[in-house]
């Protein structure tokens, strides 16, 4: 009784978050500007491959069908919800909370994330890389980024993969994880310059845990989460030292320790599968809220609500109304949560974080 209690408890995330997203609350700030790869993709590749790649093609054509091929299959293409997803993303969800929007920046939206996207390099092709992204969002606003936004930085995981690629052949792939958060800082450091007070940062979620990544044995997955790690302890690090120099609020989102949460106590959050790709199953695909992956790598919307959730939980909000309506289903995702704010008057010294605390029980 105690586990559908819990598991009750963190499907309502799903359907108090779709309130959210239908009613109007005044929130701390004016939009939300998000920076990422596909985990935070809300269309823009979907926009790309019906409007601008290759010949004319009905809109939609260029998705990926399921049921998938294999267990540890990576799409090219986004699936029929437009996402590497069943389903909206979590900057999406989190927009909805914040009473702003996250559409794609090819439709004239804030988000600016590509599917398949790296850290950098700058001036890359498509799919954009995070330092093209944020160079794109400063040539539509003259070069300014307006200090009532939240800036929300999500990247990592295809440079991870390629870490891993290096790894597998023989070769060390410090220096490329070293590149990706000198590109992350760069990134950091152009938007603060402009004028951006308010960040969120996602690390990187556990990469040995993928389907993608656990077909291939125990010591590639062991090997994988190992880089994961690194990365995220190498960009922590990083984070706290630009917040204290740039004087600004930057809350960091631990992708990675939800992960190792969740996986720890999966029937508290409503999952019953860690380890398919439930776009691999016909009934999986019929019934996908108690899966965690959809594919090879890409997490179900399920998990993109508690991650949108957990990100709410570090945003301090004013309206007491928008307070007890995610209240509840927050509390399951904070509690127990490490989660960072390098900011301004809870600046911690370089290298250190300080604990924020989570919603009280």
């Amino acid at each position: 009784m105690k586990g559908l209690a819990h598991r009750a408890l963190a499907l309502l995330l799903g359907s108090m978050l779709a309130l959210l997203s239908t009613t109007a609350f005044a929130g701390p700030f004016t939009s939300l500007v998000v920076f990422g790869d596909s985990l935070s993709d809300s269309g823009n590749d979907a926009f790309v491959f019906d409007n601008v790649l290759g010949p004319p093609l009905p809109a939609g054509s260029l998705r990926t069908p399921v049921p998938i091929p294999s267990q540890d299959f990576i799409p090219n293409f986004p699936y029929a919800s437009g996402r590497y997803s069943n389903g909206p993303v979590w900057a999406e969800r989190l927009a909805s909370g914040l009473g702003v929007t996250a559409t794609p920046s090819m439709a004239g939206g804030s988000d600016f994330a590509f599917a398949g996207s790296r850290s950098g390099p700058s001036g890359s092709s498509f799919p954009y890389s995070l330092q093209d992204q944020a160079a794109m969002f400063l040539g539509q606003t003259a070069g300014k980024a307006p200090s009532d936004t939240l800036y929300a930085l999500q990247v990592g995981g295809n440079d991870l993969r390629d870490a891993f690629a290096a790894l597998v052949a023989g070769k060390d792939p410090v220096p490329l994880l070293s590149s990706s958060i000198s590109n992350i800082d760069a990134v950091f450091a152009r938007l603060a310059a402009a004028g951006a007070e308010h960040f969120l940062v996602l690390n990187a979620p556990d990469l040995g845990a993928a389907p993608a990544i656990t077909a291939l044995g125990p010591q590639a997955s062991a090997a994988a989460s190992g880089i994961a790690a690194e990365f995220n302890g190498a960009l922590e690090s990083s984070l706290a030292q630009l917040a204290a120099s740039q004087a600004s609020d930057l809350r960091l989102l631990d992708l990675f320790d939800l992960q190792t949460e969740i996986f720890s106590n999966p029937s508290r959050y409503g999952f019953s599968d860690l380890a398919s790709a439930c776009a691999f199953s016909a009934s999986c695909i019929a019934n996908p809220s108690a899966a965690f992956f959809w594919d090879g790598v890409h997490p179900t919307a399920t998990v993109h609500a508690i991650v949108a959730g957990a990100a709410l939980a570090l945003i301090p909000l004013p309206d007491t109304t928008l307070l007890l309506a995610i209240g509840l289903p927050v509390l399951v995702i904070a509690r127990r949560r490490r989660v960072s704010h390098l900011g301004k008057s809870e600046r911690p010294a370089p290298g250190r974080t300080a604990a924020v605390k989570p919603y009280s029980e």
